[in-house]
């Protein structure tokens, strides 16, 4: 699925497993400790979970 809003277009997508560098980057900036110091426990938790969507910014 794809929104525009303010000249971005942003695509809604399934988790794939090279999304999770971005991911951990995003925990670690928010402060999350406790997904950033057990990265093979919170990888798997993506990996296995029912919902596990990305959303991806696309400049237009």
């Amino acid at each position: 699925m794809e929104i525009k809003v303010d000249g971005h277009a942003i695509y809604c997508r399934t988790y794939q497993p090279d999304d999770f560098g971005q991911i951990q980057q995003l925990n670690q900036s928010e402060g999350w400790n406790n997904l950033t110091g057990n990265p093979d426990s919170t990888k798997r938790a993506w990996e296995h979970s029912e919902v596990s969507y990305v959303l991806v910014d696309r400049k237009m």
